[in-house]
């Protein structure tokens, strides 16, 4: 069993992907939010900087709301909250247009 990490909105756009598995136990979510920052970098790494949505991990902790089994982290541990197997992380812009 592993760690689902799903992607929302236009996320998963700027991704290309909706989701993906994480291995491990007790990972921080800084962990998690490094590793999608990565991968965010390494999809748009033609992009400059100005026009980024992310420009380094602590936009995610601003433009979106991340869950751990659908309770957001700001009400559990925060940046270190620990997720393990059979979790499910999602990560959901609270920034879009309209």
């Amino acid at each position: 069993m592993c760690i689902k990490i799903f992607f929302k909105a236009n996320l998963k756009i700027l991704l290309g992907i909706d989701f993906l598995s994480y291995s491990g136990n007790n990972i921080p979510i800084l962990d998690i939010v490094n590793h999608v920052f990565e991968l965010y970098k390494s999809k748009n790494k033609n992009k400059l900087d100005s026009e980024l949505l992310f420009k380094n991990p602590e936009d995610f902790y601003a433009k979106m709301l991340i869950l751990v089994n659908d309770k957001d982290i700001s009400v559990l541990n925060d940046r270190l909250t620990k997720v393990k197997s059979g979790d499910e992380v999602v990560f959901l812009p609270i920034i879009h247009g309209g």
